[in-house]
C-alpha cells in the first residue's frame, strides 16, 4: 500500500469526550460496599447527576495532571490523597478545575455529608 493511500484512509479527526465531572476513589470498583456505592448515588442524585454520567478513577494520589485527559470541570476526591494539598470540604479551583476533597464514602458521618453538601451546593449551584 502506498502513502498516499494510507494518508487518505482516515481523514475525520479524533476527539475526546469531555467527561464534566470526574470521581477520585482509592480502591477499585468492586471493594467499594454496597452502602458507600448506595451514598455515592445519593451524592450524585443531590446534585442531578448520577453514577452514568460521571468519570470514575480509582486512584490513591492525585493531582489535576491525573486527570488533565478527561477535560473535566469538576472533580470530586473521596478518600484519596490529593496534591496540592487542599482544605477537606471546600471547593477549589486548581488549574481551572473544581475540586471538593473528601474523607473516603465510609467515613462520612452526619457531620461530614453537611460539610460536603456545603461544597457541593457551591460548586454545583444548587
Amino acid at each position: 500500500m502506498n502513502s498516499t493511500a494510507i494518508e487518505n484512509i482516515f481523514q475525520e479527526e479524533l476527539y475526546r469526550i469531555p467527561v464534566p465531572v470526574v470521581i477520585i476513589i482509592p480502591r477499585p470498583w468492586h471493594k467499594i460496599l454496597e452502602d458507600e456505592k448506595t451514598l455515592l448515588a445519593k451524592i450524585l442524585a443531590s446534585v442531578k447527576l448520577n453514577i452514568g454520567s460521571v468519570a470514575i478513577m480509582v486512584r490513591e494520589e492525585a493531582s489535576p495532571e491525573t486527570i488533565k485527559n478527561s477535560n473535566c470541570e469538576k472533580l470530586l476526591v473521596f478518600g484519596s490523597r490529593f496534591l496540592p494539598d487542599i482544605r477537606a470540604y471546600e471547593g477549589v479551583e486548581v488549574e481551572g478545575i473544581s475540586v471538593i476533597r473528601a474523607d473516603d464514602l465510609g467515613q462520612l458521618d452526619e457531620g461530614r455529608k453537611k460539610q460536603l453538601w456545603l461544597g457541593l451546593k457551591q460548586m454545583f449551584g444548587v
